[in-house]
């Protein structure tokens, strides 16, 4: 959804048009989305068959996080398709930044998915805690494809 939300140099996009997008993008037959948007949950959550939550250790999350946003900005690589490149003035230093959103909301999430996806009657099919769980669940499931 993240492609759907930044513009150009992180500008958003209004809410009610984010949420447009994103029902637009349900509609199809087969979609997945990743990330948490409550705010637009309407959009979408009516067509969702499963929720899949990787709830890792936010050790692991802030890891993979670093790692991914310096590679981004060594590389100069924009992200969503659009003019939007890390900077590491906004990711280190700024109330905007990645790391700090994440570190802030990581125990939120934690507490308050669970409760939001029973009242929304959405079914947590799976909650993975490690990688290895999700790799292993992943390979289940195209095994499976390939015995149809």
């Amino acid at each position: 959804m993240d492609s759907m939300l930044w513009l150009d140099d992180w500008v958003k996009v209004e809410q009610p048009v984010l949420a447009e997008k994103v029902a637009e993008a349900a509609q199809a037959d087969d979609w997945c989305s990743d990330g948490v948007y409550f705010s637009i949950k309407d959009s979408f959550y009516p067509r969702a068959t499963d929720v899949i939550w990787l709830d890792y250790p936010l050790s692991l999350v802030l890891y993979r996080l670093v790692k991914r946003t310096w590679w981004r900005w060594w590389n100069q690589e924009t992200l969503f398709g659009t003019n939007c490149r890390e900077r590491w003035q906004e990711t280190l230093f700024s109330r905007n930044s990645i790391l700090w959103f994440c570190i802030s909301r990581h125990d939120k999430l934690r507490r308050e998915l669970p409760a939001a996806v029973e009242v929304d009657s959405l079914p947590l099919r799976r909650r993975f805690a490690w990688p290895s769980q999700t790799e292993k669940w992943v390979r289940l499931i195209e095994e499976a494809r390939k015995g149809v």
